[in-house]
């Protein structure tokens, strides 16, 4: 699949987008398609004298891999180039992210017959839910900045060559939309009935403000207040799961794809043992609501007595199940 930063003229360009897939045996196209963009420390690069790193995400994130163990839908990571063009040369006067992205998304659609109302998910993992939000923004029909760049100028995608909207947007440790989608993108955004779940650690992102402003947007564009409550979630993490391990709250997708791809969050009152298996203290249900502690920067914000419900869905089997609008 061509890659718009071929066009680069000091060998920082590729001639294709670079990634990884995997489809199961015995592909159904009605299962549809999951879309992965990932952080920006895994993702592919090249410099101006040829020296690579191909690109890490299928291979050892957890939680790419667990898609392709959880669901039988057609799993691609797209290796975006995320790096800053002083650093890795000219591909950044040229390349559209949005436009490779949405390249791969038709080739996958066509060649493996998937249709515009099968389930299309997309993924994003920190600078990947920043490049989520410009091709979500981009395939509802609005302009977006070419790259991220402001200074590039605005693009804006033949909606008859990529016809199709992602049906449910994953967003961990990441925005969930925020300043990337005015008022006039949440809207029409909204219009599509695409589904969200954004997840956050204690001490990381905060999307609460954000899921709320496109609830309000969904409200507007006729759903019920049954339907948004259902399809517009958000959960928060506490901090003790990644303290384990010896990582940050930025770490929100590993933790889903080592833990809960398997098993659902049940709350924050939890140890892990010395096996690293989670244990719960008093483990909550379905429907039940939970706080957390709001340590370190969180002590300042909105997050402060925040009532996150609890789910009993994994995730990955929500994302890809049916959810026709009303």
């Amino acid at each position: 699949i061509p890659s718009t930063s071929a066009a680069a003229t000091d060998g920082s360009g590729d001639p294709y987008v670079r990634g990884y897939y995997h489809v199961p045996e015995n592909y159904n196209p009605e299962n549809g398609i999951v879309v992965y963009l990932q952080g920006q420390g895994i993702s592919y690069w090249q410099l101006p004298d040829g020296t690579n790193n191909a690109g890490c995400a299928f291979y050892f994130c957890p939680n790419t891999y667990s898609w392709a163990q959880n669901v039988d839908a057609i799993v691609v990571n797209i290796q975006d180039r995320s790096s800053a063009a002083a650093k890795f040369g000219t591909y950044d006067d040229v390349y559209d992210y949005v436009i490779d992205d949405c390249e791969v998304i038709k080739y996958f659609m066509d060649t493996y017959g998937i249709k515009e109302d099968a389930p299309l998910v997309i993924q994003g993992n920190s600078r990947g839910t920043m490049a989520s939000n410009t091709v979500i923004l981009a395939l509802s029909g609005c302009e977006y900045n070419i790259n991220g760049d402001a200074a590039r100028g605005k693009g804006k995608l033949d909606k008859e060559r990529y016809p199709f909207m992602p049906t449910t947007y994953i967003c961990q440790n990441g925005t969930m939309g925020g300043n990337y989608w005015d008022d006039a993108a949440k809207a029409a955004i909204a219009k599509t009935g695409m589904r969200v779940w954004a997840f956050d650690g204690e001490q990381d992102t905060n999307n609460i403000t954000n899921n709320a402003l496109y609830a309000d947007a969904l409200k507007a564009a006729g759903y019920s207040d049954e339907w948004i409550k259902e399809n517009v979630r958000l959960t928060g993490y506490t901090s003790d799961i990644y303290y384990y391990w010896g990582e940050s709250d930025h770490s929100t997708t590993r933790m889903q794809g080592y833990y809960f791809a398997f098993e659902p969050y049940l709350g924050p009152d939890l140890y892990i043992d010395d096996d690293g298996e989670i244990v719960y203290n008093h483990a909550l249900s379905a429907g039940d609501t939970y706080t957390l502690q709001c340590r370190g920067g969180a002590a300042a914000s909105n997050k402060v007595g925040y009532e996150y419900t609890v789910y009993e869905d994994l995730f990955q089997e929500w994302a890809v199940s049916e959810n026709a609008a009303e």
